[in-house]
């Protein structure tokens, strides 16, 4: 069985929480000595795991190194194999919990597993030596960093192969296969060199042949890889162990990661295609989220999609910021011609990037860099249609797609309110009047309004849109909260473009309010 990783999302604007630390390598720890060796590392991946940038380190002396050359490429962090094993190999006393060691600039994370004495033998198992396995995540990090999410982590995956290994000896067989992968290369190795006495288990085998070979043969390898890929590159990762339990696996802790504040006029933007991602959910997944998956439409905001497929917008909040902690998609705006797209500035534009040549392949005859020549001048998506005329449905599947791979931004228009200062004092409201028309204005601001009250059209929206005239509220949030139209904003910003300053920017983070709770409106 083929495991799976990860979402192919490089970035993350939706979560507050980032682990400090950086995943190095990952090493599957086994004690084969009722085999007649010892602590050995069954796998590590990458094939070579450098040690700290402190190049004074000394090498500690190896036990089970019986006069064998140690070359650099064999060390796992500066240490030999053997040694590196014996480290978390601990007492019975310190496995089945979380296990950390610090060493120099390294920090080892892992949950050692000693299986129970009597649990049950399979007929077709080979037994896993004495019953101990321990999966070792090999961090660098400050060591003022404390990542708690690593030890839920290494809980999860070491629980998800202990139940493997008690429902059908998988770990046990998989840890077989790869001692007797790694006797073979090693006594390959022994033979081309007749004239040392030293036993197999005492060679060394090529560390890039035995990987190469355990990816190819051995599950478990492969496994223990994409967790590593996953985590290292996006963050999260998804594994079907043995084909038969799903795992998933992220760095976001829900509990520093709140889910983003939703509007009903926001929409989904799946991460990854529909029918991929439908395949990936597990069998027992709620069928309301594989209906949300289903009918997901940029295009369309939340508001239209609760009258499209019957389900409550709190339980569409609900989805959808699970899809979003676990990065299967993004909460956007909804895909308006009034929408304003550029060129993400911190986009990685490399021509080597592998999006360049999957959108030559998803996209035929249209070229990236004409497209990304149109989108760095901030327009209206109106202006970008009548251009592309026919083409305009095309067009809007590479923005789909083009949003999806971070290389686009959406500019918003915020608003400042900007009056005069030099109104007389008398002018400035009463008490009574300022407990009608005061917003947490200034003096002068106060007297502004108290002169223009009788003199302007539409004066009373231009109170209503006061509380958002300081540049923290764009203007679909303020049509949002005051239920009010765009074309009654754009009058007010016609009528008093005098004193209301407008910019286009990014919208920023926005702390949820107190009526709100993880998106959901209260």
């Amino acid at each position: 069985t083929q495991s799976t990783w990860g979402s192919q999302v490089t970035g993350d604007l939706t979560s507050i929480f980032r682990a400090m630390t950086k995943l190095v390598g990952i090493a599957l720890v086994v004690d084969a000595r009722t085999r007649g060796g010892h602590q050995q590392v069954a796998f590590q991946y990458p094939t070579v795991i450098p040690p700290p940038d402190d190049s004074s380190m000394k090498i500690p002396e190896d036990p089970y190194n019986r006069g064998g050359d140690v070359k650099q490429r064999d060390l796992i962090c500066g240490f030999t194999p053997t040694f590196f094993a014996g480290m978390f190999c601990p007492k019975a006393a310190l496995c089945n919990r979380s296990f950390e060691l610090i060493v120099e600039q390294h920090r080892f994370i892992s949950h050692p597993v000693v299986l129970p004495s009597e649990r049950k033998q399979h007929e077709d198992s080979t037994p896993n030596a004495s019953g101990f396995f321990n999966v070792v995540f090999i961090l660098k990090s400050c060591e003022r960093d404390h990542p708690k999410v690593w030890y839920h982590i290494s809980n999860q995956l070491a629980e998800a192969l202990k139940h493997e290994e008690l429902r059908c000896g998988y770990v046990g067989k998989e840890v077989f296969n790869m001692l007797q992968f790694r006797e073979n290369l090693a006594r390959n190795v022994q033979d081309k060199q007749p004239q040392q006495s030293s036993s197999a288990t005492d060679a060394q085998p090529d560390p890039n042949q035995l990987v190469s070979i355990l990816l190819n043969y051995c599950t478990l390898a492969q496994y223990l890889r994409d967790v590593y890929l996953g985590l290292s590159e996006h963050r999260m990762a998804h594994i079907l162990l043995n084909g038969w339990l799903d795992c998933f696996f992220t760095l976001d802790d829900p509990l520093a990661s709140p889910l983003p504040t939703i509007r009903p006029y926001q929409t989904l933007l799946l991460l990854v295609e529909a029918d991929h991602l439908l395949e990936q959910l597990p069998a027992d997944a709620s069928p309301l989220l594989r209906k949300l998956i289903s009918q997901a439409n940029p295009l369309k905001s939340f508001q239209e999609l609760q009258s499209e497929i019957d389900i409550s917008l709190q339980q569409i909040f609900r989805l959808a910021g699970h899809l979003v902690y676990w990065k299967k998609a993004r909460i956007v705006d909804t895909l308006t011609k009034h929408n304003v797209y550029v060129v993400n500035p911190k986009a990685n534009l490399d021509k080597n990037m592998h999006f360049v040549t999957d959108f030559a392949h998803i996209f035929p005859g249209n070229s990236l860099a004409e497209i990304l020549v149109r989108m760095s001048t901030p327009k209206r998506l109106s202006e970008h249609m009548r251009f592309m005329g026919t083409r305009s449905n095309e067009f809007i599947n590479m923005l789909k797609w083009l949003l999806r791979n971070d290389v686009l931004i959406q500019l918003h228009s915020y608003f400042h309110l900007n009056c005069p200062k030099d109104v007389e004092d008398g002018l400035i409201l009463s008490s009574a009047t300022d407990e009608k028309y005061h917003f947490g204005l200034q003096p002068h601001e106060e007297a502004f309004l108290t002169q223009v009250a009788a003199s302007r059209p539409c004066f009373s929206d231009f109170k209503r849109l006061c509380p958002y005239l300081r540049g923290r509220h764009h203007i679909e949030e303020i049509m949002w909260r005051e239920n009010i139209s765009r074309a009654d904003v754009n009058n007010v910003l016609f009528n008093f473009q005098d004193v209301i300053c407008q910019v286009f920017h990014e919208a920023e983070l926005e702390e949820p309010d107190a009526h709100e709770s993880n998106g959901v409106l209260t």
